[in-house]
This record gives structure tokens, C-alpha cells and sequence, in this order.
């Protein structure tokens, strides 16, 4: 970069419509946009003379309608344009049969202005939903709507009768898992498909497909049926999916330490999927209002303070003059609720500073707007901040210099609809980690994984594929969605403690049949010894287990079902419980140790002790007891002695000792008996110890 970078957003006053110009410049580099041109060019025509703008980087039409497109014909007759983007014409031109003269005009012009632009040499695309333009440094525009779906239903379905009959195009099904592929689809849907699966359409790369059909309705029982069933000129049938097909502008300008955020919603009303896909919301600095600050909606609930609430925008810019009623009044007070400070390209002709305002649906018709607007707003952009070349409609609380003792209250009651969006979304993110998760775990199996090299997925790990997989959204949400899908059992997860700084482990949750493998697996030790004494009041199987050390079963489990130890307590043990209460017995010796076995009686189990292990007398040294960890499995608080010695200390010290006061040797000569007596001294003894085990359940 070479110099000091600032930037303009001008909001050209074109009466109804939209026109945005943008022009930024690091020194003698420059970047121009201009994002919609009125109903008509010359306002816009004055606006770029006036800034010396004598050709353009960047076009953007949101949509086809003609307080939005008529003018950028009159701008690429007289004004050099590189590129363009604008809707995807062809697939609202498969269903013209449908539309009325004004929605049919409108593609005309659409064509009209794409026809110009193409002998003028400009590139022209068709963005959808993550089609991102823009270099370190410069402007980054980013697409946030319309799906890809959508278009691709535009262009290929016969089920598109709910697109057009509702008087907001739908777009909850979005939210739904996309329907399988089907295998007899021919090679223009796969074609199709994979253009957008890159963001964007070229005009040249869309198959043709042959014309909507709505099963012999005609087009004139159609729109009479629409509009008797809305209120509305059937005139204006088709003109929802238009607006809700907008293209939604990410706009990001640097002006050196400071980026700027700009959204450009064009006329979009239903933003059900916006909300879904982007849950933690938008901090925008400038908002351009939606369709002239008209009703916005998330499904079929009107919701003007959640929106603005959810985009949380520092200036809210609206471009009308009363036509339709707009701008809407509750519009400009969500956008006060919300501490925006509001620009509009009408002029207030009153205010109200003492009781209520007027009972109008319009702030135009509430303010008296109607004397000559006083021009363009104009929006200055710097490192150190924003600010207008005019007064304010309203000024918010964004500004440092609010006195302190200012308190602002609005309560917005919970939108249960915005609840419901939240909650499909989270849905989806679970389902997709739980897939994700069960992939590695495949692979794991299929490459032979062997005990101690299976350790759990970590958040990197996870965030780094749902990057590769296109799932920004995830990315910042991932520790909620770890903790939601852990406490609905979708998966293990276990995240940092208090003052901890340890990240996100998951891993999939064992099946059944892991749970039978690893019972299966611990059948042939016969004996399990813990050596830790739980508290002498927990008597019962799910609380010995629960605080006993488990390491060794947690072993066999790594070894067979390749599950980290790490999630062997939370994610499998509870369930080994149920089968080890089932068929397994627990005793505790009176020392305090705690021993499970499928052996049922006191006595039985000495004797299969006594037969799992070696008595090695040593002259030299300690004599010494090897058991076979075969037979018997010592689960050990770690860090601990393994192998023969721990065994050792564990039996003799514990197990083969008895320490009752009838006992007239000393308590660590017990064992011996055990080994180096005869037939009858080693069946006394082991009845003996017997007697100083108690049977559990």
C-alpha cells in the first residue's frame, strides 16, 4: 500500500430506489463500486461526476426490479465497467410464462443491461451464497445470499409452486439436509451443481433447461389465485422470489487500522436462512436498510427488532420517499432500539420531543418528509472513524461521549422463531461433527489402530476440516456445539477446566457392540483388583467403579475398541457397569481393597488367586509371588509400579493376609501359608482369608 487509505459510501437520492457508491483509495490506488442504480441514471451520472469517478471497478445489481436496475443501464451506456454481478438470469427467465408485464419487463432489462455490458468487454457473474472477491489489503466482498440451492431449484426443479404462491418466497427447506442425488440425473444437473459449488456462474456455463410447469394451471389463474389470496396486484406475481433471491452483500473496506463493515441486503424481506446460517449474528458498521426499510421477516413472523438486533449495525442508511409507505416507521425505531444512528435520503420536516409520535405507518408520512429531499448522503471512512456531510435523521449511542448516567432499556420479547432456527442449525452442526467423528474412527479400525496410538480428536483437528469442508460457521461455534452434542449423547467431548487452557477433545461414542467386545475381553481375567479402597460406605457396583481407578480396563478398551483412554470414564464406563452388575460379583476384603470376579463365592476366588500366581523362594533375597496377568488384572492409580512387583505388594500387603485380632502370626506371614504349607495349612488359610472377604452383590 502507498499511502493513507480512506473511503466514501454514498447514498446517491434516486427518490425510491437504491443506489450506493463506494470509492476507496490508498494514495494514488483506487477501487469504485456502485451497488444498484435507481429508477433512473441521471442522479447517479451526477453523483460519479461529482466525485470524479469516471469509471468503475466493480457493478453490482441486486435484483431485477427497476428502482434497482433501470439506472445501471444508463451508467454502462456512458461509463467504463470491468465487471458486473448481478442475479442469475436464466433462472428466472425458465419461468417467464408465469410472471405479469412488470416482472417480465424486468428480465428485459436485465438482459438489456447484460447484452450492453458484454459489448462493452465486462466481466459478468453470477455470485451465490460464499462467492468471496477482494486481495490483502483491498476491499473483500463477500456473497451471503442467495443459496446456491435456490438458484439450482430455479433452474432445474418442477416443484418451484411454493417459491412463487407465497407472498414471501420460503426459505426454511434450506434448513433441511439437501435430498439425495439421484442416480439416473443427467449430466447438465451434475455440471450445474459443481459450477456452484465454486460461488459463482458464469453466463455461458448453465445448461438450458425447459420451462417450470405447474400441472396445467395456466399463468392467469395463477396470479388472480395469488393475489386474491395476498391483497395484491397480481401485476406484481413473482416479485417475492425477485427480493428474496437479493443478492446480500459482506462489504469490507480498510482504511489502515480500522476495517469498516458494510451490508448490502438489497431488497431482501425473509432472512430465515441468514439468521440460521449465521446464528452469533453480524456486526455490521453501516447497514443499508432492507428493501426501503420495508417489513423484514423470519419465516412468517414480522421481526424488525430482532434483526436489527442480530446485525447490531452503528448506522442504518434508508433511500425512500414515502412510495408504498416506506420507510416503515417500526423499522426506524428497531434501529434506535438498537442504537444505530439513522441516515435517510428524505428530509424530517418535525419532531416530536415531548409525547407520542403520530399512530403512521410510515416515519415519512410521522416526520413530514415530504418537502425536497437536500441530496446524497454522504458517508466519510478513515482509520479514526465515520462521519456524515449531513445531519442525522436520528444520532445513536454509538459515540464515546454518552454521559455515563444515560441508561437505555428495550425489552424485546424472545422470538421463538429465531429459537427454533437456532436450534435446527445447532442440529446440524452436531450431526455433521458426530459424522465426522465416526469417519476417524473408521479409518482408525481399517488401518489396524493399536492400543496406545488412538488418541482423541482434538478442536484443531475438527476446525481445520470444517474449514476444508466449507463450514466457516462452525468454526466459532465449535466449543457449543461440543457441549450441546455431549449433553444430548451424540458424542464424547470434554473441554477446558476454570483457568485451564487445554483445548476440546471428542471422539465418538462406543456402540453396543463395542460395549459387548470389551466385556467379552475382560471375561478372561476371571479377577479384576483395584488397588485403591474406595470409602467404606459404597458398597454398590456403579459407585465402586465410579471411584475406583479403572486404568486397566480402560487399557483393554483402547486395545479393543480403539477408544481414547481419556473418555474411557465418561463415554464407556457407565454402560460396562450395567453388564459388570450382571454378571460379575464384587467382594471387598477387609482391608479396604476391592476386587470384581465372576466367580461367586469368597472361597473360590482365594483359590483361583492362589492358582493365578507363583510362590519363588529366594534364600538370597525376598522371596517372591509372579501372578499370571493373564488370570488376574490390577487396575492402578497412575503413576504406579507395573508388572510382578506391583502384583506382589498389592496381593501380599492386601489380599492374601489376614489381619483380624484371632490371627496369632504376624499379618504379612499369612500369604506364605498359602505356598509353602501343606494341603491342610494351605485349606485353612485360604478359608481363613475367605472369611476376611465380603461379599459386594
Amino acid at each position: 500500500m502507498t499511502g493513507l487509505q480512506t473511503a466514501s459510501v454514498v447514498t446517491v437520492d434516486v427518490g425510491h430506489g437504491d443506489a450506493i457508491l463506494i470509492d476507496w483509495r490508498d494514495g494514488d490506488l483506487r477501487w469504485t463500486c456502485l451497488v444498484d442504480g435507481g429508477e433512473s441514471g441521471e442522479p447517479v451520472l451526477r453523483a460519479l461526476a461529482a466525485h470524479g469517478i469516471d469509471r468503475l471497478d466493480l457493478v453490482v445489481a441486486s435484483h431485477l426490479d427497476s428502482d434497482h436496475i433501470n439506472g445501471l443501464i444508463a451508467v454502462a451506456d456512458r461509463i467504463p465497467i470491468a465487471s458486473y454481478w448481478g442475479p442469475a438470469l436464466p433462472a428466472f427467465e425458465r419461468h417467464r410464462w408465469l410472471f405479469g408485464a412488470r416482472t417480465a419487463n424486468a428480465l428485459e432489462r436485465g438482459r438489456d443491461l447484460e447484452a450492453l455490458l458484454s459489448r462493452s468487454g465486462a466481466s459478468i457473474v453470477y455470485p451465490v451464497e460464499g462467492f468471496r472477491a477482494g486481495q490483502a489489503g483491498w476491499p473483500h466482498l463477500q456473497v451471503l445470499s442467495p443459496a446456491a440451492r435456490v438458484i439450482e431449484r430455479l433452474l432445474t426443479a418442477d416443484d418451484v409452486e411454493p417459491l412463487f404462491i407465497s407472498n414471501r418466497m420460503p426459505l426454511g427447506w434450506l434448513l433441511r439436509p439437501p435430498p439425495e442425488v439421484p442416480e439416473e440425473e443427467d449430466d447438465r444437473g451434475a455440471r450445474l451443481r459443481a459450477r456452484l459449488a465454486t460461488g459463482a456462474l458464469m453466463p455461458d456455463e448453465i445448461p438450458t433447461f425447459a420451462p417450470s410447469s405447474f400441472g396445467g394451471v395456466s399463468a392467469d389463474e395463477l396470479r388472480a389465485g395469488w393475489a386474491a389470496a395476498h391483497g395484491r396486484d397480481p401485476d406484481y406475481f413473482g416479485d417475492p422470489v425477485l427480493n428474496d433471491t437479493s443478492l446480500v452483500i459482506w462489504l469490507e473496506l480498510p482504511t489502515g487500522r480500522r476495517i469498516h463493515r458494510l451490508l448490502l441486503p438489497g431488497d431482501q424481506e425473509n432472512w430465515t436462512y441468514l439468521f440460521a446460517r449465521h446464528p452469533r449474528g453480524l456486526q455490521a458498521d453501516l447497514l443499508k436498510a432492507s428493501h426501503h426499510g420495508g417489513r423484514v421477516y423470519i419465516e412468517d413472523e414480522t421481526s424488525h427488532d430482532e434483526l436489527l438486533r442480530w446485525i447490531r449495525p452503528r448506522a442504518v442508511i434508508m433511500s425512500a420517499n414515502g412510495r408504498h409507505g416506506l420507510p416503515r416507521a417500526s423499522i426506524r425505531t428497531a434501529a434506535i432500539h438498537a442504537g444505530a444512528t439513522v441516515f435517510c435520503t428524505s428530509q424530517r420536516g418535525s419532531e416530536y420531543v415531548v409525547g407520542a409520535e403520530p399512530d403512521a405507518t410510515s416515519c415519512h408520512a410521522a416526520h413530514d418528509c415530504s418537502r425536497p429531499s437536500r441530496g446524497d448522503v454522504a458517508l466519510a471512512l478513515d482509520e479514526s472513524g465515520i462521519r456524515a456531510t449531513r445531519a442525522a435523521c436520528h444520532t445513536g449511542h454509538a459515540r464515546h461521549d454518552v454521559p455515563v448516567i444515560e441508561l437505555r432499556h428495550h425489552i424485546v420479547d424472545p422470538s421463538p422463531v429465531m429459537t427454533q432456527l437456532f436450534e435446527q442449525e445447532m442440529r446440524k452442526h452436531i450431526g455433521w461433527v458426530k459424522k465426522y467423528l465416526g469417519r476417524i474412527h473408521q479409518a482408525r479400525v481399517a488401518h489396524g489402530g493399536t492400543a496406545g496410538e488412538n488418541q482423541a480428536v482434538t478442536q484443531e483437528h475438527i476446525e481445520m476440516e470444517a474449514r476444508r469442508s466449507g463450514r466457516e460457521m462452525l468454526v466459532p461455534n465449535l466449543p457449543a456445539v461440543f457441549q450441546a452434542g455431549t449433553n444430548r449423547g451424540e458424542f464424547w467431548a470434554t473441554g477446558p477446566r476454570r483457568h485451564s487452557d487445554n483445548p476440546w477433545l471428542a471422539y465418538r461414542l462406543p456402540s453396543d457392540e463395542d460395549v459387548a467386545v470389551v466385556l467379552r475381553a475382560l471375561e478372561e481375567f476371571q479377577v479384576i483388583l483395584f488397588a485403591y479402597s474406595p470409602p467404606p460406605p459404597v458398597s454398590d457396583c456403579d459407585s465402586i467403579l465410579a471411584a475406583v481407578p479403572a486404568n486397566a480396563i480402560a487399557q483393554v478398551a483402547n486395545r479393543e475398541i480403539l477408544l481414547p483412554t481419556v473418555a474411557f470414564r465418561d463415554a464407556l464406563l457407565p454402560r460396562l457397569a450395567l453388564g459388570l452388575r450382571r454378571a460379575w460379583h464384587g467382594f471387598r476384603h477387609s482391608d479396604g481393597r476391592v476386587a470384581i470376579s465372576r466367580i461367586a463365592s469368597a472361597k473360590e476366588l482365594v483359590k483361583h488367586m492362589v492358582q493365578a500366581c507363583r510362590y519363588v523362594p529366594d534364600r538370597r533375597s525376598d522371596s517372591r509371588l509372579l501372578a499370571d496377568e493373564r488370570k488376574l488384572l490390577l487396575s492402578a492409580p497412575e503413576p504406579i509400579e507395573r508388572g510382578a512387583r506391583a502384583f506382589q505388594r498389592e496381593l501380599t500387603e492386601t489380599w492374601f493376609t489376614d489381619k483380624s485380632p484371632a490371627n496369632p502370626y504376624p499379618v504379612y506371614d499369612a500369604w506364605t501359608w498359602l505356598f509353602s504349607g501343606d494341603a491342610d495349612t494351605r485349606e485353612e488359610w485360604s478359608e481363613r482369608i475367605a472369611a476376611c472377604i465380603e461379599p459386594l452383590w
